[in-house]
């Protein structure tokens, strides 16, 4: 062997582990939406009360593990000389985790259950503590089913997120009314 095919020979493994790496960071990553609105109805347990409801969907064509939720208000303080700084406030979930969210499926109406787009609930009363100068952080962490990579993903909310009605059907971020 020469050195120009040792030097072939190392640029082709070279390109093969930068295609296989950009494989798994890239392709093998968990993908999900997570609705840019908070829906406010009556509680199923106790109709007395307002839930908050929040949507995320699977779209991963491989399952997820390990989902953590966090819910925080963030509310920003002015330090000095015009800087910010944000204070977080936990806000309870009343299911924080989740072992297993399916693959994402196909939006076809003639499925039955869509088990891969989940709706989380705060049964805390977020829309009285919103305002001008806060707003609500949804964290996600999840794990992808095939890689086992994990990836955070995060959405604010304000008060104009907030809306009534009930989350659409399947892989739809949407609002329907309840009627």
């Amino acid at each position: 062997m020469t050195v120009a095919d040792y030097f072939l020979s190392i640029s082709c493994n070279l390109l093969a582990a930068v295609v296989f790496l950009y494989f798994i960071l890239y392709c093998l990553r968990p993908k999900i939406e997570i609705s840019p609105y908070i829906i406010k109805v009556a509680d199923y347990d106790n109709p007395e009360i307002n839930a908050f409801h929040f949507k995320m969907v699977n779209k991963s064509k491989h399952s997820a593990f390990d989902v953590r939720l966090e819910l925080n208000l963030l509310k920003k303080n002015t330090v000095k000389k015009g800087k910010m700084d944000t204070r977080r406030t936990p806000i309870d979930l009343k299911r924080s985790f989740i072992s297993h969210v399916p693959r994402g499926k196909s939006d076809k109406k003639t499925q039955q259950f869509a088990p891969h787009a989940v709706i989380f609930r705060c049964l805390q009363d977020i829309e009285s503590t919103l305002n001008d100068m806060t707003c609500l952080e949804l964290q996600i962490t999840i794990r992808h089913g095939l890689s086992g990579l994990s990836k955070v993903f995060s959405e604010e909310f304000t008060l104009g997120s907030i809306k009534k009605g009930k989350f659409a059907y399947g892989n739809s971020l949407e609002i329907e009314s309840l009627t």
